[in-house]
């Protein structure tokens, strides 16, 4: 009809390599309207939900809302996109259920140094009320679900030859959780993760891009359990219909 109609569906497999009980497999959609309110404002709601699996077995399904509101003023866009759900994990695992909300803002900008570059700024703030408990080797409770989170991430790409670009980007959090792992100090993690990213356009009649990303990964924690470094290195190919 009249209405502009918007969906979105993503398929994902993660394989580490040696470590079978982390692969990782992911399906999820959201669907809903596109309202205009102005030439350079408009408004998205919708619906959705997500089933994933983890070492090729049940891992959670959930079931979200949201709500997208995106903008431009003169070259520059901005989105911000709130978005609640409801998860249940599966019975092998040690989450359970319960309700997570985020708010994720997008901010672009075009040609900062060169005609054909621009630089992405991602904020974010998540809480997610997860039910789950598990009982460590002090017999002490953890509900590893239940958090809040802030960070963000910032980009520069540049497109220097045709249907190419590349860039380096950071990404920080922290993420603090309802655990304590000392009376009265709860845990809170420290995530820093420097990359770079390419992308080829224009590869297949679908108008599919393709990406490769490369990222170093620093977490530090409180819980000295928890700290590690690593590499991940991922390939994904995107189209848009």
């Amino acid at each position: 009809g009249p209405v502009q109609w918007r969906s979105q569906g993503a398929i994902a497999a993660e394989h580490t390599l040696h470590v079978d009980e982390v692969t990782y497999g992911f399906g999820g959609i959201q669907t809903g309207p596109v309202f205009n309110a102005t030439p350079q404002l408009s408004f998205h709601p919708a619906v959705g939900g997500a089933v994933t699996t983890l070492e090729r077995e049940f891992y959670y399904a959930e079931g979200n809302v949201g709500l997208t509101v995106q903008g431009r003023y003169s070259s520059v866009s901005s989105a911000l996109r709130l978005r609640s759900g409801y998860r249940e994990y599966g019975d092998q695992v040690t989450g359970d259920q319960g309700y997570y909300a985020e708010a994720i803002g997008t901010v672009l900008i075009p040609s900062i140094i060169a005609s054909k570059d621009y630089v992405v700024v991602n904020p974010w703030y998540r809480l997610s009320e997860i039910e789950g408990t598990v009982t460590n080797f002090l017999n002490q409770e953890i509900q590893p679900g239940r958090y809040r989170e802030w960070g963000g991430e910032i980009g520069y790409y540049w497109e220097f030859i045709q249907d190419l670009t590349i860039g380096p980007s950071v990404i920080g959090r922290q993420r603090v959780f309802d655990q304590e792992v000392l009376p009265n100090d709860h845990r809170k993690d420290d995530y820093f993760s420097p990359g770079i990213t390419a992308t080829l356009g224009h590869m297949f009649e679908c108008s599919c891009e393709l990406e490769i990303d490369y990222r170093y990964r620093i977490n530090r924690s409180n819980d000295n359990d928890i700290d590690y470094d690593g590499h991940r290195a991922t390939i994904s190919v995107t189209s848009r219909l």
